[in-house]
Formats: C-alpha cells, sequence, structure tokens
C-alpha cells in the first residue's frame, strides 16, 4: 500500500520530495500551478528532472498532479475550453519530465491535438446557485 499526501510545491520540486520523504511517503500529490486561475506559468524542466531523480532515489512513486478546478472541457463556452485545454496540456507537459528525466513532450503534443479534434458533449446551459452562497453560476 502506498501512503502519502497533497505537498507544496511552491518552495521548489526537491523541497517537496524532501518533505515527502521526512514523513515516510511512498507517493504524492501537487498543483503544477495555480488551482483557481487559468494563468500557466513557466516549466523549469531541470527542477522536474531533479524531481523525477529525487523522487527515484526516495522510493516514492507514483506521483499524481492535481489538476486545476477549473478545467471544464464540456462547457458551451469557448473561451472556458480554450483555458481547460491550456490547463491540461500544461499538466500534461509538467508530468513528462517529472515523471522520467528522459521523457519527451510527444505524448503532451498528441494528447492535446485528440482533446482538440475530439467530440465534447453538448450541455444545456441553466443557471445553478450554489448552496450557501449569493452567487449564480452558470455550469
Amino acid at each position: 500500500m502506498r501512503i502519502g499526501f497533497h505537498v507544496r510545491v511552491g518552495g521548489g520540486y526537491d523541497a517537496a520530495v524532501a518533505y515527502a520523504a521526512k514523513y515516510g511517503c511512498t507517493t504524492l500529490q501537487f498543483f503544477s500551478g495555480n488551482p483557481k486561475t487559468y494563468r500557466v506559468g513557466a516549466m523549469d524542466v531541470p527542477a522536474l528532472e531533479r524531481f523525477a531523480r529525487g523522487r527515484a532515489a526516495a522510493g516514492i512513486e507514483p506521483v499524481a498532479i492535481h489538476t486545476s478546478y477549473l478545467i471544464n472541457l464540456a462547457s458551451d463556452d469557448p473561451k472556458t475550453v480554450a483555458g481547460s485545454l491550456r490547463l491540461l496540456e500544461n499538466d500534461l507537459a509538467v508530468a513528462a519530465p517529472a515523471t522520467s528525466p528522459t521523457s519527451t513532450r510527444t505524448s503532451v503534443r498528441t494528447a492535446s491535438a485528440t482533446a482538440r479534434t475530439g467530440s465534447r458533449p453538448s450541455s444545456r446551459r441553466s443557471k445553478t446557485r450554489w448552496p450557501g452562497s449569493r452567487r449564480t453560476s452558470r455550469w
């Protein structure tokens, strides 16, 4: 059985591995960016490759990237779909070097092209009132 938790990578990937290893984790999860925005930051490939080597040395396997809360590929809004694809592409791009220092971006390009050309389910526009909030949002 694997035991782990969600670690913060704001202090660096090396620190995240050290923190997880300190508590005896055998797996971990992290956000590749801010989960509440569509902005995507620059990817530090050397740091991600060190992360992969550090995880291997610490016996931390597998690792999961917790995707953004905003991803919605079934939206009727083209801006939401475009932003969702950008976030998903970023997570896949981060996952490649974070998993193996010799990974390439080929699989990321293939996955994003498939996502763009694939059909997405139609959805109805509806107004939904979130429990405990005054805000009305559209699904």
